[in-house]
């Protein structure tokens, strides 16, 4: 039996090991903050900490929603769409 193949493959798992490892350690060093490199949404959070990467995503993606929206219907009326904590609701009137 050869014994070639054999060696290569082990010495291959060995170092994909060593290497999950070693990101595992590294990654296990920093407990209070997010890797860097992170995003979400196009909003980079990594280096921060789990409250300041709350509140930069707060101010980043929630703030833009919780906006109102002016629609013009085709017959001229004025709807507003508001969002909060209560759902959303709309105000009528005539543009």
């Amino acid at each position: 039996m050869r014994r070639g193949p054999f060696l290569a493959l082990a010495g291959a798992l060995t170092v994909l090991l060593v290497l999950a490892g070693g990101v595992y350690a590294y990654d296990a060093a920093r407990p209070h903050t997010i890797a860097p490199g992170v995003t979400v949404n196009g909003v980079d959070i990594g280096g921060l900490s789990k409250a300041q990467a709350r509140a930069k995503l707060s101010r980043a993606l929630v703030a833009p929603l919780e906006r109102s929206v002016a629609i013009i219907l085709p017959s001229g009326a004025l709807r507003r769409a508001h969002t909060g904590p209560q759902g959303c609701r709309s105000d009528r009137s005539r543009a």
